[in-house]
């Protein structure tokens, strides 16, 4: 808890701030991946992405005919943390798919364009080399974001294929938020432990991140902008006792209008991201529900 609270202080930066922030920001976004762990236990190999790399990890027992592709919260700043790697080997030991790990271009080295095109081409790897129908993202935070504006706006590059089941954790959806959303957000960031309401502003990260696209990306700051027609059912993962809970009615609307089935699970009091505190009850359940659903592919 304490480590959440030093996290949203430091994202906590408007203004001016930013610029020093992401000088700092910059040189501490290597991705320190446990190769050693990795090897150990699965069968691990690398793609290079044109933006960004796949790590895939599969099992040593047996080949897999089914995958999901895990789509860590950045933040659009920061690299995967211990408990993404941790999650992605637990899901393919109890699964027995295999797991492809993006590795994003980050901000501020990189635009949200070229980091919605590294999702766009993991996607098109995932679908590729297994059958669609045996296929789902797992997605986190900001990831949740480029997966949707990936799927939703491959118009604007080359039509991606679609995954069989999206499994949405807190995501975060317009950005910058909109003053109405900015006003909910001030409500919630009393609870909120892990990211302040500043993050969302206009004056803070996300406003950063809108300045340095060209106007005409819209669809890239808001994917729910777009049409949500084509779609798989999708699992929403939203905990009360955060900022990013204030996108609910927006994203449940926007999935009845396109008639996409959609199964909420709200966490009371539960908080960003939870089910990455793996050694607590709530994240346990919920990683056990992931795990079903996947197997299910």
């Amino acid at each position: 808890m304490v480590r959440d609270s030093e996290v949203k202080n430091r994202l906590a930066v408007t203004g001016e701030d930013r610029r020093l922030f992401l000088a700092r920001t910059r040189r501490n976004q290597t991705a320190e991946i446990p190769y050693r762990t990795l090897t150990g236990r699965y069968v691990l190999a690398e793609k290079q992405l044109s933006c960004g790399k796949l790590l895939l990890l599969s099992s040593e027992k047996k080949p897999s005919g089914a995958a999901v592709l895990y789509l860590y919260g950045s933040l659009f700043l920061d690299p995967p943390g211990k408990e993404d790697f941790r999650l992605a080997g637990k899901l393919v030991d109890k699964t027995g798919c295999d797991v492809c790990f993006l590795l994003m271009p980050l901000f501020p080295d990189h635009t949200l364009k070229e980091m919605t095109v590294s999702v766009q081409e993991a996607l098109q790897y995932l679908t590729t080399h297994y059958p669609k129908e045996r296929t789902a993202v797992l997605a986190f935070s900001t990831g949740c974001l480029l997966c949707l504006d990936a799927l939703c706006w491959s118009e604007e590059t080359s039509p991606t294929p679609m995954t069989q089941r999206l499994i949405l954790n807190s995501p975060v959806l317009r950005i910058p938020a909109s003053e109405a959303l900015m006003k909910q957000m001030c409500v919630l960031d009393r609870s909120d432990v892990r990211i302040p309401k500043e993050f969302f502003s206009r004056d803070g990260i996300c406003g950063a991140l809108v300045d340095a696209e060209a106007e005409n990306y819209r669809y890239l700051r808001d994917p729910l902008f777009g049409s949500l027609n084509r779609l798989p059912e999708t699992d929403l993962y939203y905990g009360t006792s955060e900022n990013a809970s204030a996108y609910l009615p927006e994203i449940t609307g926007a999935y009845h209008k396109a008639n996409i089935p959609l199964n909420l699970h709200k966490g009371e009091t539960l908080m960003h991201c939870w089910s990455l505190y793996d050694n607590c009850p709530e994240a346990k359940q919920t990683i056990q529900e992931y795990i079903e659903r996947i197997r299910g592919l």
